[in-house]
This record gives structure tokens, sequence and C-alpha cells, in this order.
């Protein structure tokens, strides 16, 4: 009898940094990477339906709806159909940026956005898949520099740094909340994904103002934070993909 695999959930899985997660698990021995996009099925020419294609035992699409509690509990359920309370790690990923202004000149809709998917989506996927978790399983949120309150970054990026700073609030309490889980947020360092390409544009910047890496690198950084990380040396703690404690 096969071992029973490392299973894994990735949100917002058909690109960026998600994908390059996807793409990084899928790789590894043993593994189950269920990826969950918002489009679904995914096009069978992008880059996540030929993964799936080719190691459709290991590459899951799902579909998952940042914010949505049917599709969330739906894909809870079709996780827990087959695994169980088996999965090992889920990150969330899934994530916009809109609304780059000063607070002066920011709109009520954009901070309304950026919370609904960038705070509250990661609680209620929480909330659907904890209940999968293995004991001593993991919650990864991806977070970002942007929501520092102690070492705020002077850019015009409110909306999303405040959605960030809730969504690390959120994720500390929630590790404080729950006994035999890891759960911690984890800056990915500033990547080279279409988010952040049109976020510096729209501000005037460029991808070598904020020291822009590939999210191959990114990933592989935060992939060895997650596999070394424990609740007692990680949990409810702000951390990069270099493995370096953040302040929030």
């Amino acid at each position: 009898m096969s071992a029973q695999p490392t299973v894994y959930v990735v949100t917002g899985g058909g690109r960026g940094i998600g994908l390059a997660f996807v793409q990084a698990l899928a790789a590894r021995p043993n593994t189950v990477v269920y990826a969950g996009v918002r489009s679904f099925p995914p096009a069978a020419d992008s880059e996540l339906g030929k993964l799936a294609a080719s190691k459709p035992d290991v590459c899951i699409p799902i579909k998952i709806t940042s914010g949505d509690e049917e599709d969330n509990a739906a894909a809870a359920a079709t996780i827990k159909a087959k695994y169980g309370k088996g999965v090992s790690v889920v990150i969330a990923n899934a994530g916009i940026q809109t609304g780059m202004n000063p607070i002066q000149h920011a709109k009520m809709d954009d901070f309304i956005d950026n919370f609904k998917i960038n705070t509250l989506s990661p609680v209620l996927l929480l909330q659907k898949l904890s209940p999968l978790l293995l004991p001593g399983g993991k919650f990864i949120a991806i977070s970002s520099q942007l929501g520092q309150i102690t070492d705020a970054a002077p850019y015009p990026f409110s909306c999303y740094g405040a959605s960030k700073a809730a969504l690390n609030y959120v994720m500390k309490k929630a590790d404080m909340e729950s006994p035999g889980v890891t759960i911690f947020p984890i800056h990915p360092g500033g990547v080279k994904t279409q988010m952040t390409l049109d976020g510096l544009k729209e501000v005037g910047m460029k991808p070598e103002d904020v020291g822009a890496i590939e999210p191959e690198e990114s990933v592989a950084g935060m992939l060895d934070v997650i596999d070394k990380a424990t609740k007692e040396s990680h949990g409810g703690k702000f951390w990069d993909y270099k493995g370096e404690q953040m302040t929030f």
C-alpha cells in the first residue's frame, strides 16, 4: 500500500505566485496539490491546464471563488470526500490590489473590495478548510510588507495595505485560537506578477524600484519557511520569504 500523499490546497492557483506554488509542489514526490481557481475548469492551453493534464493525480484544479461561501464549502466537501481530514497545508494566496491612492483620496469601494478579498476571504477559507487539516497542519496566508504598521512603507497603497494589516491580525488571532495548527502570514517579497507590475505602474514605479524577484524565487523561499515551520517557532508571527521575522 502506498503512503498517504501530502495534500496541499493553494488558492489563486492559476497564475502568478499561486501558479508557482502549484508547479513547485507538483514536482514533489507523493504530493497532491489542489489548485483553487475562480474560472473553472482552467483553459486547456493555460499553464495550469497543461500541468493538470500531464499530472492528473497530482495537480487537481478546484473551483474556489474568493469570498464565496458556497464555493468554499463545496471545495471543502470535495477534498474531504477524497482525503478526509488529511490536508497538510492550506495556502491562502488569492488576492487583489486596487485603489492605489493616499488615504485622503481613497474610495470606500476600493477599501471594501480589498478587505473582502484580502482579509475576509482567507478567514472564510480557514473556517471551511481548517477542519480538514491533519494534527500539526498549517494554514499560511500570503500577506505583504505593505501591511506593516510599525514600519509602514511610504507608498500610496492605502486600501491594499490596510487589508493586509487586518489579515495579519486575524491570522495571529486564529493561531492563538487553534491548538495543534500552525497559522501565520508571510510576505512573498516584491514579486514580478501582473498584479504587482500593474500596481507599480499606476503609481509611477518600476519593478527594480522595489527589487522585484521572479515568482519561482519567492515560492522556493516561502516553501522552505513553511516546511520548517512549527507552531512554537512560527505560529502567529509575521515572516518573509527569506525566513526573517517581520514586525506587524
